[in-house]
């Protein structure tokens, strides 16, 4: 079953965030939302997209106006409360297909999540950029930048952000319990790091960081 595509009107910010993460909710991807607006259209692709206030001084009644455009496009119209009752209803349980990376010998695993499975249809997940880190009975979910920057926004963590995370840990351990096997660890992951600044500062000089481009 397919994704609905649907398309809501809110009035009011905390109605934009709470219709913003319903959607999500309910297997629509997140690629970064807007600080506010008053039309969210869901795409059965997985899509959200929006559209902004009209100026004062704008003829609403044109399909040339957001609000116009609201009215006559072709997606079926929900209202914010029936949105907020169908993410919350009992039987929205999410389904995570996923594939098995890493299995420590304490029992913690990762998980590549592959596809999402909600009550109102299958979305199709961008590889490599949702995770899951199983821990007793905690999970742990990692969510990596998806899309350019500057075209999606900031909506996810990086490579380099959790290397930071590693090296800074080891080195406590290290600290505490040295040993060859650690300090290896570490100038490995420093020159991971390195590397990846490095492509940054090179796609920086070339213009294309923050860019769907090579």
């Amino acid at each position: 079953m397919e994704l609905k595509d649907l398309k809501v009107q809110v009035h009011s910010h905390q109605q934009f965030l709470d219709a913003w993460d319903a959607l999500v909710k309910l297997g629509h991807i997140d690629k970064g939302k807007p600080e506010t607006c008053p039309y969210l259209y869901a795409h059965s692709t997985g899509r959200i997209t929006h559209d902004f206030f009209d100026p004062e001084d704008v003829d609403t009644s044109s399909e040339n106006s957001a609000a116009g455009f609201f009215r006559a496009h072709k997606h079926e119209e929900i209202s914010f409360e029936d949105l907020v009752k169908l993410s919350q209803s009992p039987v929205n349980e999410n389904t995570v297909n996923s594939e098995s990376i890493h299995f420590d010998p304490n029992g913690v695993m990762v998980t590549h999540n592959i596809w999402l499975e909600t009550p109102t249809g299958t979305t199709e997940l961008v590889p490599g950029h949702f995770y899951d880190i199983f821990a007793g009975s905690e999970n742990y979910p990692i969510k990596f930048q998806l899309g350019p920057v500057k075209e999606h926004g900031v909506n996810g963590t990086t490579n380099e952000a959790l290397l930071a995370v590693l090296i800074h840990r080891t080195k406590i351990l290290n600290d505490n319990f040295p040993c060859d096997e650690n300090k290896c660890a570490i100038t490995y992951m420093e020159n991971a790091l390195a590397l990846f600044n490095k492509r940054t500062a090179d796609r920086q000089r070339r213009g294309v960081e923050g860019f769907n481009k090579q």
